[in-house]
């Protein structure tokens, strides 16, 4: 019971239906600057209608590991529009372009922020994914030279806003990975060398969230029969108010018999714990698991979510003899008796991804993967054995689990 604490502010709406309180909390910006995917071109649309296009800028160009490019490209409306919030709705790669934005990492932002008497923009979020970046103050820009992160207060969410309804239309394949991207934060939230009793309690408050709304989960030939998650016929509404009446009989999370749908029930239940997994991120420090993850996407293309759902079963495997008895007492305990197996079936069983191979990188990769793995020392439960990190990535590559 030694330990710091310390959690940064952010204010949090969670609740079916909650984004139709977005022009209210929207009202006292003068300029809005909405960065969000062609897919929810209706709800720009909205906005506009409600509060006026000229105060709802609509910013569509969004990219997966926030290429440098991309940010400067933003930046050049940034400086035309003088935005005094930024909104960001959709997963990781919305929210991060936003934060890149509100640090000023476009040529001339920081000289428009700080020498012509204009703010940073506040960043709204509405996540739409289960990533857990909406909840804290890291940044990451890809380049060339791979994937830069770092920490400001610059990027941290004013606001973020939680509506399950709004996961409904996510594809099964990503419901599934973005929800073990957030099950990656948690478990190395349990174990963070900086970690503390209130962080590590709700990390495992949290894991049991995402078991239990991926347990019910059974994707297109996997079992189940439909080609993406939709919402049910009766939950459709207005795009900025969907209804809370649609409710439907299938079991809840983690009982009866599979099902190929993201229910509203189901939804809410992952949201919630990605939402424990966001504040782990923010209030402890992340290690192998996320650095691995970090560097096979800026290095190599590896798509985030794919990264963290074939990689945690075998991070924890590599860090498993080297933690504390009392640690892995907590994990056995919401993931059963041999817990990286029990994460690696978990997404199995939801038709997640649970090889390397599969995604389209090389075994000739792997050597160089754990080059850059190695060229920054952080803190690890584990130690850092370039023989053993090139197994572990071996057997990632191969989908085949193995007692270290």
């Amino acid at each position: 019971m030694d330990f710091t604490f310390h959690s940064k502010p952010v204010r949090v709406l969670f609740g079916r239906g909650e984004i139709g309180s977005l022009p209210r909390q929207l009202a006292s910006f003068n300029r809005i600057l909405v960065i969000a995917g062609p897919r929810f071109e209706q709800q720009i649309r909205q906005l506009q209608s409600l509060m006026g296009s000229d105060r709802i800028i609509p910013f569509t160009q969004v990219v997966p590991h926030v290429p440098q490019e991309l940010v400067d490209v933003a930046g050049e409306v940034v400086r035309e529009v003088r935005p005094d919030a930024i909104l960001a709705m959709g997963g990781g790669s919305a929210i991060g372009l936003a934060k890149a934005l509100a640090l000023g990492a476009a040529p001339g932002l920081k000289e428009c922020y700080f020498g012509e008497g204009m703010d940073a923009p506040a960043i709204i979020a509405v996540p739409t994914t289960f990533s857990g970046s909406e909840q804290t103050d890291i940044w990451g820009i890809t380049t060339s030279d791979g994937k830069t992160t770092g920490k400001s207060p610059l990027v941290l969410p004013e606001l973020v806003i939680y509506d399950p309804d709004l996961l409904l239309s996510l594809p099964a394949e990503r419901a599934v990975t973005s929800a073990m991207n957030a099950m990656a934060h948690l478990v190395e939230a349990v174990y963070a060398p900086d970690g503390n009793p209130v962080t590590r309690y709700q990390a495992l408050q949290g894991i049991p969230a995402i078991v239990a709304g991926l347990e019910p989960l059974v994707l297109p030939g996997n079992g189940g029969g439909a080609s993406a998650l939709t919402p049910d016929k009766e939950g459709k509404t207005s795009a900025l108010t969907p209804g809370k009446e649609g409710k439907t009989s299938v079991p809840a999370p983690g009982k009866g018999a599979g099902i190929s749908v993201l229910t509203p029930e189901i939804a809410e239940t992952l949201l919630f714990g990605a939402f424990l997994g966001g504040k782990c991120l923010r209030e402890v420090s992340m290690s192998l698991h996320h650095k691995t993850a970090h560097v096979l996407g800026g290095s190599f293309g590896c798509d985030h979510a794919v990264a963290h759902t074939v990689l945690l079963p075998h991070v924890l495997q590599y860090q498993w003899p080297h933690l504390g008895a009392d640690i892995r007492r907590d994990l056995e305990n919401v993931l059963g008796a041999h817990p990286p197996k029990t994460l690696q079936t978990l997404a199995e069983q939801a038709g997640g991804p649970s090889d390397l191979k599969s995604t389209g990188m090389k075994a000739a990769d792997l050597v160089e993967a754990v080059d850059h793995i190695l060229t920054q020392p952080y803190p690890n439960p584990a130690p850092l054995d370039q023989d053993r990190l090139l197994r572990m990535l071996e057997q990632a590559w191969r989908g085949l689990l193995q007692k270290d």
